[in-house]
Parts: structure tokens; C-alpha cells; sequence
């Protein structure tokens, strides 16, 4: 399945790429939906989180939509997921299906690397990570390895 990102309608919007979408359950409004442009007047779509949750959707006019809000319990027990849709026709018969969205609703740490830097008599810690989902007031905490049930130092970092 290919998406499309805002703008204008043209078929250089289109990509092959499957986009992930992150969902902060407590941030999300009361309703939220994500809106399909379809090549077919009527039908039916079939919306799946994966295997484990379905749905269906009618087509009307080439357009069909999608409430996301349904799926948050299923997300929430995993925390990722891809949003599978199959088309169909007036007639039920299979038009096209596959991979939509992957949605995530849990942030996740990967690549974490540190490193020390001495420089007189200072020593200078440098920590990296790569991160799938979006958070903001993420805070590292340090504590001491002689005391590790002692307050812990806390240094706020950017939202990314």
C-alpha cells in the first residue's frame, strides 16, 4: 500500500514507504480519525491492528474513515502495531491489501551509547541514544554507585 502526506494531490505525494505514527494515549483528543482516498467509489475496507483486532469500514464517494481511538487498548498492550488494510469492491472481491501505518504509543530507547571524557582534572560524560516515539520532560537520573538507594542527580534534556 502506498500513503499520502498532506498537500496537494498529485501522484508525487504518494510513497511505497510505510510512515510510523506515534500516540500518546494521554494527549490524544476524544476523537481521531484517519481519513482514506480510495480508487473505487463503494466497497468495503477491512482494518486490522496486525492479527489482533479488526474492523470495517465502508467506502463512500472514494473515501473512507478510519477511527483510531478503537485500537488504543490493543496498542497499549504492545505498544506498537501495524495498521493492515484490505479493499474491496461492491462485489466483496479483493482489490488490493497490505501494510498502512505502523503506530506506536510507547517511547523506546535504542543505540544507547556513553562514553567519558577526562579533561584536567574534570570528567565529562556524553550520552547518545535513538528513540521510536516522541516524548517531552524526558529527565536522566543518576544515582552513585556507593549509594544507590541515596537521591539521585536529575539533568532535564531535550524533547525530541
Amino acid at each position: 500500500m502506498a500513503s499520502k502526506g498532506g498537500g496537494k494531490e498529485t501522484d508525487a505525494d504518494w510513497s511505497g514507504t510505510r510512515e510510523e505514527v506515534f500516540l500518546d494515549p494521554p494527549s490524544l483528543p476524544g476523537a481521531l480519525a484517519l481519513e482514506l482516498k480510495l480508487p473505487c467509489s463503494s466497497g468495503r475496507v477491512r482494518v486490522q491492528l496486525d492479527d489482533r483486532q479488526e474492523t470495517w469500514v465502508s467506502i463512500n464517494g472514494g473515501r473512507s474513515e478510519i477511527n483510531l481511538l478503537q485500537f488504543m487498548d490493543t496498542l497499549g498492550a504492545a505498544g506498537v502495531g501495524t495498521l493492515l488494510i484490505s479493499l474491496y469492491d461492491e462485489s466483496s472481491r479483493l482489490l488490493a491489501q497490505g501494510p498502512l501505518l505502523d503506530l506506536r504509543c510507547r517511547w523506546e530507547v535504542t543505540g544507547f551509547a556513553y562514553s567519558f571524557t577526562e579533561l584536567r582534572r574534570d570528567i565529562y560524560l556524553n550520552i547518545s541514544w535513538r528513540e521510536k516515539g516522541k516524548i517531552s520532560g524526558r529527565i536522566l537520573r543518576f544515582w552513585k554507585l556507593w549509594a544507590p538507594l541515596g537521591a539521585a542527580a536529575r539533568m532535564g534534556t531535550a524533547s525530541g
